[in-house]
């Protein structure tokens, strides 16, 4: 937030030797006004005056503290006139006596030093509330009142036209003092001395500043200065009453709600004006709430347009300054950073923050509602699972976009699941272009599919066995069964694996989550004459088989399939046809996977009939059947 405050200035007191002579000025002046003294005849009286201002200061513009709408804020007194200047425009015609300028020119020429005295002037005769006005010109203005200014405040104080702190808001609200252009240290600094007649210490003065710089009013400042001890008993000293500041602006009546206004109005790198402290105050304490008054602040066009390339970490700290009015540590950015990177939104932060106990206390402490924030994205309803999709994104070495995000944490809650969301990103042109090797699958899998690293007795332990011949999708599937995934997964809502195949799945849970056990069940069944056709459909040929336990190549064929996808291979059932011994082709059904690129055979029916390796073979390798392929099964 941008300072907007001036240096510091010393305010300069005045010394009791020259309040004395401001004094002798004002009794000099009293005795001229009167025409007792002749100013050339006399020599002390002709020194005081060359010390005392013009006339022309004395009626000087400078009477115009009180201005015509300060004048309206205090009330008359009935039947005076109300005067809009610190000083009367007309001359007071004084008379003086035959016998009082004989007795004055006596006294001069017989050099006697002694000034006759006469009644000064109503305007400045010195009581306690003369002395109270003139103290306000000294300390405010820095100047000596004029005679007419002096009148004009001392009768309406003096009549209870107004109260002392009415005459101390008129001179620090007046034209002349406004022109001073203090900085609001210095302004506070005189308040002090206005108010408590004293200088105020630097703690002092910092400590009102700092209640200022929150977004109340000077008026607000008064107010607790006149509510004070210390100026109740300057004002019983003066013998004037003290009076006091009603606070009447939004911001002054509820300084803790401006304060959350001016720290959501530091992200924008400014302070707001009064009025736009007053209507956030007002929209809030009518109908809205605390997070609303961040959230349209920070969702504002002025915001985005500042902070449209901003980093996360310097959202982050705009975070902590709009809702808690802080700067926060490195760990705290990291902490935060940390969540973003998990595939949620900004706004799921805003919403994290709102939701805080700091919030809260603060909305409460302005006695308002703290609201929250409504999250709309899948992702930031379902922040574990959006957790799930960076983790598989991380394995393509790249940041997903929110739309991806979104798109893959929708899929996964409504229709999908823990495994064919992991299978998505594994069985990928994107992955597989990037030519992984044993290790580095391995470690995929931990953060693809666990979501942290892996450790090294697990991870010795996997790269092993595929180093030793066992395929990857046979090993990643381990990784889904595992009690780890399937617990992750329940934690996060969503199904670790769906069964496609129910009957397949249960097959599965007897002999294993494995391919070739899944073979090996499907080629050890009993063989049985069956029309050997496609007609049926993949679906009812698997449905005899688990259920029969029986059958010819195209229902081996089919609950090997089933059983092949229900581990997560992309498996598809072949109607073709293979060499007789007796001459022709006979109708035939096999399996086809495809696995790292590669398309293979899986022929449980060969191994049936020949015991010899139909598990993973190739088209036209040697001692195995020539395969006619015809049509990929439904």
């Amino acid at each position: 937030m941008r300072n907007r405050f001036g240096c510091p200035n010393q305010l300069q007191g005045r010394s009791e030797a020259f309040m004395k002579k401001k004094y002798l000025q004002k009794q000099i002046l009293a005795a001229m006004l009167t025409g007792v003294i002749v100013v050339n005849t006399c020599p002390i009286v002709a020194m005081a005056a060359e010390t005392m201002p013009p006339e022309t200061e004395m009626v000087q513009e400078a009477t115009e503290e009180t201005t015509a709408t300060e004048a309206a804020e205090i009330p008359e007194t009935p039947g005076a006139e109300v005067q809009t200047e610190l000083s009367g425009s007309e001359a007071v015609e004084v008379t003086t006596t035959e016998a009082e300028t004989e007795m004055a020119t006596a006294d001069v020429e017989t050099g006697t030093e002694e000034i006759p005295q006469t009644d000064a002037p109503e305007d400045i005769a010195e009581d306690s509330v003369t002395a109270f006005v003139n103290r306000l010109y000294n300390v405010c203005l820095e100047r000596e009142p004029d005679s007419a200014g002096l009148k004009n405040w001392h009768d309406r104080i003096s009549s209870g036209s107004i109260s002392a702190v009415d005459a101390v808001k008129g001179f620090l609200n007046s034209k002349e003092y406004q022109n001073r252009q203090l900085s609001d240290e210095v302004y506070i600094a005189n308040l002090y001395q206005v108010f408590l007649n004293r200088t105020g210490s630097s703690s002092e003065i910092q400590h009102w500043l700092t209640i200022y710089q929150q977004g109340v009013s000077k008026n607000y400042l008064m107010h607790g200065f006149s509510n004070s001890t210390e100026f109740t008993n300057l004002c019983v000293s003066y013998g004037v009453t003290r009076g006091s500041i009603a606070l009447t602006e939004e911001r002054d009546k509820y300084p803790n709600v401006a304060k959350m206004v001016v720290n959501c109005y530091a992200v924008l790198d400014r302070m707001p004006s009064g009025s736009e402290i007053n209507q956030w105050i007002s929209k809030t304490r009518n109908g809205g709430s605390g997070t609303a008054l961040v959230k349209n602040i920070l969702q504002s066009r002025e915001y985005q347009n500042k902070s449209k390339n901003a980093s996360d970490a310097d959202y982050i700290a705009d975070l902590y300054q709009a809702f808690f009015g802080r700067s926060c540590n490195t760990s705290e950015v990291q902490s935060w950073k940390n969540v973003l990177s998990n595939g949620v939104s900004r706004n799921y932060l805003m919403a994290q923050f709102a939701s805080s106990a700091e919030f809260k206390k603060t909305c409460s402490a302005g006695g308002i509602s703290s609201g929250n924030i409504t999250l709309t994205e899948e992702r930031d309803k379902h922040p574990g699972v959006a957790k799930m999709v960076a983790g598989c994104y991380q394995i393509l070495g790249r940041t997903p976009a929110g739309t991806e995000v979104e798109n893959w944490v929708k899929k996964t809650i409504t229709t999908g699941s823990g495994a064919e969301l992991a299978d998505g990103f594994f069985k990928s042109q994107e992955y597989h272009n990037k030519s992984t090797s044993n290790a580095q699958y391995v470690n995929d899998l931990y953060t693809a599919i666990f979501g942290r690293t892996a450790d090294s007795r697990g991870f010795s332990s996997w790269k092993n066995a595929l180093d030793n011949g066992t395929s990857r999708d046979t090993v990643r599937n381990s990784f889904y069964e595992s009690a780890e995934f399937k617990q992750l997964c329940k934690k996060n809502g969503i199904v670790d694996k769906k069964n496609r195949y129910p009957k397949a799945a249960a097959v599965l849970n007897q002999v294993g989550w494995d391919l070739k056990a899944a073979f090996q069940w499907s080629a050890g069944m009993k063989y049985s004459k069956y029309t050997a056709t496609a007609a049926p459909g993949m679906e009812y040929y698997a449905n005899y088989g688990f259920t029969c336990k029986t059958g010819n190549c195209y229902v081996m064929a089919a609950t090997f399939c089933e059983m092949a996808r229900e581990l997560g291979y992309d498996a598809k059932q072949i109607s073709g046809s293979v060499p007789l011994r007796s001459g022709g082709y006979g109708p035939h059904s096999w399996v086809e996977i495809a696995i790292n690129g590669t398309t293979y055979v899986f022929d449980p029916d060969f191994t049936n009939e020949t015991k010899r390796n139909g598990y993973q073979i190739t088209y036209g390798q040697s001692g195995t059947w020539r395969y006619n392929r015809g049509s990929v099964m439904n």
